[in-house]
């Protein structure tokens, strides 16, 4: 979409000003390149670019048929903050730990020990379990960092529900996961994405100075994790899922965690927060479930996300960017650049009209 003269001349302005980006740019050298496939034509790809040009907000773009490119745009290689799309990758660091039994998603939080020091939990709230979390369905209604004005809306009293009983979109929940996961494995989130994900799969832009955690103990004991990651690297980390959870003859993640972790355990109509997501049917274990596309989401707000069409084979990434630095993010908020659902969904059906028979 094009910008309208006044903020030309404000980006012009702050690219005159020497500005510190939140986290290090890095490109490493890819030992693990991806191959190409020719099956979008160069008119098809034009369409699609057309498209994400003139009709959304998106600054990148990568589309995967297993784990070959048909299509990339703009800005691949740069970690934007990943917004909520970091929750689906808490989501996979579940599963791998599950799997190598570092930890079962059916114990309890009080089994582990687990409290929050700024609004200590009630003893029915220590019997969310961790796969209640992952769902968002652990009844734990605290204050939390990251919390939108809808979420705060839609909040449930506390002891409204018991663990389980009830779906909310839940920062307490999403905020605690990360730094639970490191308490039981003894390592840092960014360490555990290093070694079980971007180390495997060939991430080519991701450090661990990647992962960065805003503290507010005023608040709550646990933080904010935020994630930078680059579209390309999302790729792999979609494709990943799109594959059932192996990568180049290794399975990263159990199949059975990725069907589970992208099945509906909350769904319409029986759970209302979904209602307010009108392109969604249902929630997994921090994955949206698209019935329309067949397809499953991972969805940041401002415009990331991660679209797996797990019988297809696709994997589509599209990313805006909301700010890579102070003055980044000052300039997208002047802009409202938003990119919702709405634009994901467009280029998706485009992509799928391409690819059409």
């Amino acid at each position: 979409m094009k910008h309208p003269f006044w903020l030309a001349a404000l980006l012009l302005f702050g690219g005159c000003i020497k500005v510190q980006p939140f986290v290090p740019l890095v490109n490493k050298a890819d030992s693990q390149p991806l191959p190409k496939l020719s099956v979008l034509s160069s008119a098809d790809q034009q369409v699609l670019t057309q498209l994400i040009a003139n009709e959304t907000y998106f600054d990148a773009a990568v589309i995967l048929r297993n784990d070959s490119v048909l299509y990339t745009y703009g800005e691949i290689n740069t970690p934007f903050n990943a917004a909520s799309v970091r929750k689906s990758v808490f989501s996979a660091l579940y599963g791998i730990a599950a799997a190598k039994g570092l930890l079962h998603p059916d114990s309890s939080l009080a089994s582990l020990g687990i409290d929050d020091a700024t609004n200590p939990l009630q003893p029915t709230e220590k019997q969310a379990t961790l796969a209640q979390l992952l769902a968002a369905r652990s009844g734990i209604y605290l204050p939390s960092l990251g919390e939108s004005a809808g979420m705060v809306r839609r909040k449930p009293a506390r002891g409204a529900y018991l663990p389980g009983e009830h779906f909310y979109y839940n920062s307490w929940d999403f905020n605690a996961l990360p730094i639970i996961l490191q308490k039981i494995t003894n390592q840092s989130v960014e360490q555990l994405i290093d070694t079980w994900l971007a180390q495997p799969l060939g991430f080519t832009n991701y450090t661990t100075e990647h992962v960065t955690y805003q503290y507010d103990n005023t608040v709550s004991e646990y933080p904010q994790t935020r994630l930078y990651i680059s579209a390309m690297d999302l790729a792999r980390f979609g494709a990943l899922y799109a594959m059932q959870g192996r990568w180049r003859g290794q399975q990263i993640i159990d199949s059975a965690w990725v069907a589970l972790s992208t099945s509906k355990i909350s769904k319409e109509p029986n759970d209302r927060d979904l209602v307010e997501h009108p392109f969604m049917e249902g929630y997994g274990y921090l994955w949206w479930i698209d019935d329309e596309t067949g397809t499953f989401w991972a969805d940041g707000a401002g415009g990331h996300f991660v679209i797996v069409h797990p019988a297809k084979k696709l994997t589509v990434v599209l990313r805006n960017n909301t700010g890579m630095s102070g003055l980044g993010v000052l300039l997208y908020s002047a802009t409202n650049n938003y990119e919702g659902n709405e634009g994901g969904d467009k280029v998706y059906k485009a992509l799928l009209n391409l690819l059409a028979p």
